[in-house]
């Protein structure tokens, strides 16, 4: 991953350390899909950073939540499900699907 792109993550409600992992995974392969693309333009810029901060909740009714702040060179996207998910790694992908339909616009 770019040196340039900084993700931090934050896991609460009891997820094991395997998919705590599979989601990082995930969130890499995305961001690496997305460096080939939609962040090769922003990192043209020779000062450019592009910041993830990725929270993933397992809520009371052992389904998934998240929240998304992305800062791309100071311009600021977010995303939060508003209906909990089954499958927590559904929650990256629309999470990255959510990022790439903004950045189209």
């Amino acid at each position: 991953m770019n040196s340039r792109i900084k993700l931090h993550h934050h896991f609460t409600g009891s997820m094991t350390e395997l998919l705590q992992e599979d989601l990082l995974a995930l969130a890499h392969d995305k961001i690496q899909h997305m460096s080939d693309s939609y962040f090769k333009k922003v990192l043209k810029k020779e000062d450019a950073e592009i910041l993830i901060s990725m929270t993933i909740e397992k809520n009371h009714e052992e389904k998934y939540e998240g929240k998304f702040h992305f800062t791309l060179d100071g311009s600021e996207y977010h995303y939060q499900n508003d209906v909990p998910f089954s499958e927590p790694l559904d929650v990256v992908s629309h999470a990255f699907k959510h990022l790439k339909e903004q950045l189209a616009d």
